[in-house]
């Protein structure tokens, strides 16, 4: 017989959550109820460490004026190298990240410009906090027609509007904004990347992204490969750091949680973008079927399956 491990004498409590919440998961993987599993169609593609497209452009400010500004704009949550100035060191801790980020930004938003081919240009995108606007910056790169990303923190815009400045990208603006409170108009693709698991409230904010979104919204999220729908609370988070949330608590989806979800809210058709060598690219938690990017649509484009393979 399997037991699960007792809780502490004083029983579940604030300060012990994460303890209790880790020796769970432990449990799961030991007894083999945390296998990944497939539950939809997936759109797979060979994947590269895909430099963010906007670093290639010729920056506005020289060395100097750039090593000033990443200082002022400090701490930064990303390894970026801006004219030749790292943000961060690029060593064996950060490296990582480099490669994590990299990574998503090749399987999602170059299978994005794939998949729509023409019609991409034509499109306007909201990313949802955006954080120092990577994501938009690329993506309008490649070609948007324009890409407006919103954050809860100041300090997050500000260095996503410097970049915008040193790079000369026009057709992307960043604004302040909660998750809570979306823009009041729509648009053709809404990206939902690295937020799901960080808030208190992942059916309204799903039902807002199906509502605002005109053709898909790309959802980006860590799971738990546990065998039921649902979420699970996680607290204690540090809510002082740039990446997290604004609550201390948050759900944290299982897939099976994402994938009904998604569905709940009204997207018929959910497909799932992965790397055909994936598990062989050790790219964090990729490699475990831990991260999914499912991507709903209320508009099939034509024959977008075939286009995003090549």
């Amino acid at each position: 017989m399997i037991k699960l491990k007792p809780l502490p004498e004083e029983g579940l409590t604030l300060a012990n959550s994460v303890d209790v919440f880790h020796d769970w998961l432990g449990f799961s993987n030991d007894n083999g109820l945390e296998q990944p599993e497939f539950l939809l169609p997936a759109l797979e593609r060979p994947i590269e460490l895909t430099e963010f497209s906007f670093l290639s452009r010729s920056a506005t400010m020289g060395a100097d004026a750039v090593r000033e500004q990443i200082r002022r704009l400090e701490p930064w949550e990303y390894t970026l190298n801006l004219n030749g100035v790292s943000t961060r060191e690029l060593d064996d801790l950060t490296r990582p990240e480099w490669r994590f980020h990299r990574y998503r930004v090749d399987l999602i938003n170059k299978s994005l410009v794939r998949m729509f081919g023409e019609r991409f240009s034509d499109f306007d995108i909201l990313d949802i906090a955006c954080h120092c606007g990577l994501f938009s910056l690329d993506l309008a790169t490649r070609g948007a027609h324009r890409v407006h990303g919103i954050d809860l923190r100041q300090e997050n815009i500000q260095q996503a509007r410097f970049l915008q400045q040193l790079y000369g990208v026009e057709n992307c603006d960043f604004l302040v904004g909660d998750a809570e409170h979306l823009p009041d108009r729509d648009y053709d693709i809404i990206l939902n990347l690295g937020l799901l698991y960080h808030v208190t409230f992942p059916m309204q904010l799903l039902q807002r992204c199906y509502d605002h979104c005109r053709v898909c919204c790309v959802v980006d999220t860590n799971v738990y490969n546990s065998p039921f729908a649902g979420y699970y609370l996680v607290t204690g988070k540090d809510i002082s750091s740039s990446c997290e949330g604004k609550s201390h608590a948050e759900f944290l989806p299982t897939y099976r949680g994402l994938v009904l979800a998604m569905k709940a809210v009204g997207f018929e058709h959910i497909y799932e973008l992965m790397g055909s060598d994936q598990t062989e690219q050790d790219i964090q938690s990729f490699s475990t079927f831990n991260r999914r990017v499912l991507i709903g649509f209320k508009q099939l484009p034509e024959n977008f399956e075939q286009e995003i393979v090549k």
